[in-house]
Order: structure tokens, then sequence, then C-alpha cells
């Protein structure tokens, strides 16, 4: 309950065996809410907003 409280503050954590590097950022999707997420700085995860770099890391994710 207190992990989505977290997500609706864009503070999310990560699915650490899904995170991919899409050239830019890394990326995965959220353990808690499960929206795609990107890293911001070391340990800061926010939402991915771009639809077309959340196709990227979905991609990049199945390699």
């Amino acid at each position: 309950m207190i992990g989505l409280l977290r997500c609706t503050f864009n503070s999310h954590s990560p699915e650490h065996y899904r995170v991919s590097w899409n050239g830019e950022h890394y990326c995965g999707t959220c353990n808690r809410c499960g929206r795609p997420i990107r890293r911001e700085a070391r340990g800061q995860w926010r939402l991915q907003e771009n639809p077309s770099r959340v196709a990227q890391c979905e991609r990049d994710a199945r390699l």
C-alpha cells in the first residue's frame, strides 16, 4: 500500500531483472505499479512519459 502511494508521487522502483539501456537512459517497469519508468539519476526512477521511448524500451527488454 505504501509502495503505491510512493508511485503516486513519481517515486518508482524497477524490476531489476528487466532493466535495459536504450542508448540514452536505463528503462524498465515499476515493481509496484507496473508502469514504464526510466532512470533520471542513480536511485531516481521516474515515469516514462514519451510513448516512442516506451516502445523502444520494450523492444530492448525482449532482446
